[in-house]
């Protein structure tokens, strides 16, 4: 088991460095690339906008054909898509790439909390999620430290070449250690996973149309798409026995409190560690080793409450 923890923690240690490694480097690129910075953005959030999209999908297919089969096959795309980031010689090159590991990462992150509780006993499973909201932590708080280094010691390509030989590493040690899952008998529906992921996807863009100021227009028909597949995806699901999208936990509270304290505060985390560097590099003037501390103050905070809250629970 403990083997099997340690490559569930490498692979979340993957999975947060693809978030948080390259907003250090956000200003760079836009220079770089000479791109405004309203645009360098969609560098983190391309990554996670695939990550939003992918993951129920993901994991209602890891239930069919296996958890194990989805999350090393999610390391398999998020290395090779690392690969391809730190090839890339254009912006949409590298946007495109990083789309690519965003969807590798929603594999891994989709169905690791199954195979947790697969590993672990029910009266420990407090302290299993504990240990991942701390390693979440300790890669968060080191992210921004480890990007300015190796954007002081190299460049930008660096940041992505990194994740290679962890990736290799967690693959190898997820194949030889991870439990292979019963698989329930319904079938995978591919249009549902399809609306889904066009729910999603022009949900976030429409919301990204609206925080640039653009045309209302586009603003407005993105966010027509985005009801319009949720709308269909929710009357196709109506009498499926087992919906894509669970709308039925909305209702139970203990459900759905959690749920709105994670969007919130992820919401908020999200909107300051994309928008800081900036403000950091640009407005203050600080190199990016300074910017790099200044961003670890925050993740630090979760390094030592994470154990705790995980103990209490």
């Amino acid at each position: 088991m403990n083997w099997a923890m340690g490559t569930i923690g490498l692979s979340l240690v993957l999975a947060i460095l693809g978030v948080s490694i390259t907003n250090v480097s956000l200003p760079i690129l836009a220079a770089e690339f000479q791109i405004s910075n309203s645009d360098i953005v969609w560098i983190s959030v391309g990554y996670q906008t695939v990550v939003v999209m992918s993951l129920i999908p993901l994991a209602a297919l890891g239930e069919i054909i296996g958890y194990q089969r989805i999350y090393i096959t999610g390391l398999m795309v998020f290395t090779l898509g690392s690969a391809l980031c730190g090839l890339a010689t254009s912006f949409p090159l590298l946007v495109g790439a990083r789309a690519l590991q965003g969807l590798g990462a929603a594999g891994i992150m989709s169905v690791q909390s199954a195979i947790v509780r697969q590993l672990v006993p029910e009266a420990k499973l407090g302290r299993a999620i504990g240990f991942m909201a701390l390693v979440v932590a300790i890669t968060h708080m080191s992210a921004p430290l480890i990007g300015s280094a190796i954007l002081h010691l190299g460049n930008w390509h660096w940041l992505f070449f990194l994740n290679i030989p962890l990736g290799a590493a967690a693959m190898l040690t997820a194949a030889a250690t991870l439990p292979k899952s019963a698989q329930s008998k319904h079938r995978f529906d591919p249009v549902n996973a399809a609306l889904c992921m066009l729910m999603l996807g022009f949900m976030i863009i429409s919301l990204d149309q609206i925080g640039k100021a653009a045309n209302w227009t586009h603003s407005l028909t993105f966010l027509g798409c985005a009801l319009g597949a949720g709308i269909g995806l929710m009357l196709r699901q109506r009498n499926a026995p087992v919906p894509l999208f669970p709308t039925d936990l909305l209702r139970l509270p203990q459900f759905t409190l959690p749920l709105s304290a994670s969007v919130t505060m992820y919401s908020a985390q999200g909107l300051a560690f994309v928008a800081l560097p900036f403000l950091f590099f640009e407005d203050f003037g600080l190199s990016v080793v300074e910017t790099g501390l200044m961003l670890s103050p925050w993740p630090m905070a979760i390094l030592f409450i994470a154990p705790l809250a995980g103990l209490l629970s």
